[in-house]
C-alpha cells in the first residue's frame, strides 16, 4: 500500500477524445466550434508529471481556435519549453486515412525533463518540413506552423513595426458574429424566419441572409425587430460569410465572398460586418469597396490563413492582417511591392490561396 501511494507514472500515451457537442436548437454548431476536451485531457497528463507525455490531438489549440480551447492555456504551452517534437499534419487525412478534421492534427513528445527548444515537423504530403524557430518565435501568441509564412510574416512586421499584430489590425474593424442576433431568443440568427420578401412602410430594413434561405440574398425587417446594433444600421459597411468550409487541401479560397452592406441594411449570424463600431471613425461607400479589394487579395487572406484552423471566422483569425489605407483599392501586386515579397515567396502564396471573383 505504501508503495502504491508513491508510485511514479512513467509515461501517458494517448489519443483523447476531442469534443463534446453544444449544439442547440437555437444556435447551432459545427463539429469544429463544439466543445474542446482533449485539452483537459493534455492538462490532466501535465499535471499527473510523468517522464513523458505522447498524445495525439487536433491542431487547433496551436492558433487558439475553437471553443474550450483556453488563451492563456495555450500562452502557458508555448512558454514551458517542455515540448521535445511535434509532428504536424494541416491536412489530417494524410495522417487519419478519410478523416476531415478542420484545422488539422498534430501528435507530440512532452517531458518535464525537457527544457529546450521543439523540434517542429510539418508533415506535407511526401514532403516533411523542420522548423527550428521555436513554438512562437513571431512573439504572436500563436505557432506560425510553416517557415516559409514565419519569413512573410518578419517582413510583414519589419514594415509595419515590432508587435503591430498586438495593436490595431484589421481584426479591430471586424465584428462579433451576434452583433445583432440574440442566440437565447433565436432572434436574427441563422434560421430566424420572421423577414418578408419585399419592403414595405413597416418593413424597412435590409436584411442580409443566407442565399439557401432566399435566392437573392437579403428580405425585409422591422425596426422593432432588432434588439441590439441598432447604431450600425446606417453605416456603410462590409459583410463577410461568417463560415467557409471548403474541404481540406490546398489551394484555398479561406473566406466567403465579402460585399458591401449599404445604410439602412444588418445581417443574419450568417455573416460578420466589418466597419461595425458606430463610435469609430465612419468608413465611406469607397472605403468599404476597398476593403473588399483588400479581402479578395490572396495576400490578405494568407495572412488569416496562419491563424484560421477551423472554417469560422471569427475577428481573432484577422490578428495577423495589417491595417491599410482604405482611400484606395488594394492588389496582390501593390501588398507584395510594399512587404517585399518575392518571387518565390508569391508562388508559395499562391499555391495556397485561390483566386476569388
Amino acid at each position: 500500500t505504501t508503495k502504491r501511494k508513491h508510485m511514479k507514472i512513467a509515461a501517458v500515451i494517448g489519443n483523447p477524445p476531442y469534443q463534446h457537442n453544444q449544439a442547440s436548437e437555437k444556435c447551432t454548431v459545427s463539429a469544429a466550434m463544439a466543445g474542446a476536451i482533449y485539452p483537459n485531457f493534455i492538462e490532466a497528463a501535465r499535471i499527473i508529471s510523468p517522464s513523458n507525455v505522447a498524445m495525439i490531438t487536433p491542431s487547433r489549440w496551436m492558433t487558439k481556435s475553437g471553443r474550450g480551447i483556453s488563451r492563456d492555456w495555450v500562452d502557458e504551452l508555448l512558454a514551458c519549453n517542455h515540448f521535445v517534437e511535434i509532428h504536424d499534419f494541416p491536412v489530417a487525412d494524410e495522417c487519419f486515412d478519410s478523416v476531415e478534421l478542420k484545422g488539422g492534427v498534430n501528435y507530440f513528445y512532452y517531458s518535464d525533463h525537457h527544457a529546450g527548444a521543439c523540434k517542429f515537423m510539418v508533415h506535407d504530403g511526401d514532403e516533411i518540413r523542420e522548423s527550428r524557430q521555436g513554438l512562437d518565435a513571431a512573439g504572436a501568441g500563436v505557432v506560425i506552423r510553416d517557415e516559409r509564412a514565419l519569413d512573410i510574416l518578419a517582413k510583414v512586421t519589419k514594415v509595419e513595426g515590432e508587435g503591430y499584430f498586438n495593436g490595431e489590425t484589421f481584426a479591430s474593424l471586424v465584428g462579433p458574429n451576434t452583433l445583432f442576433c440574440d442566440c437565447a431568443k433565436g432572434i436574427l440568427n441563422s434560421n430566424w424566419d420572421g423577414y418578408v420578401k419585399e419592403k414595405d412602410k413597416t418593413h424597412s430594413i435590409k436584411y442580409y441572409l443566407n442565399k439557401n434561405r432566399i435566392k437573392c440574398g437579403y428580405g425585409w425587417i422591422r425596426p422593432q425587430d432588432m434588439i441590439k446594433g441598432f447604431g450600425t444600421v446606417n453605416l456603410h459597411k462590409v459583410f463577410i460569410p461568417e463560415a467557409y468550409g471548403a474541404g481540406e487541401g490546398f489551394p484555398h479560397q479561406i473566406l466567403g465572398v465579402p460585399f458591401y452592406g449599404e445604410p439602412g441594411s444588418i445581417c443574419s449570424q450568417t455573416y460578420i460586418c466589418i466597419g461595425y463600431d458606430p463610435e469609430a471613425r465612419h468608413l465611406t461607400e469607397q472605403e468599404c469597396r476597398n476593403i473588399v479589394s483588400y479581402i479578395k487579395t490572396r495576400f490578405f487572406r494568407f495572412m488569416v490563413y496562419i491563424k484560421k484552423r477551423t472554417q469560422h471566422s471569427v475577428a481573432t483569425v484577422y490578428q495577423l492582417v495589417p491595417m491599410q489605407d482604405f482611400s484606395s483599392g488594394w492588389t496582390d501586386a501593390k501588398l507584395y511591392a510594399k512587404y517585399g515579397i518575392t518571387k518565390e515567396e508569391q508562388k508559395f502564396i499562391e499555391s495556397m490561396i485561390k483566386p476569388m471573383e
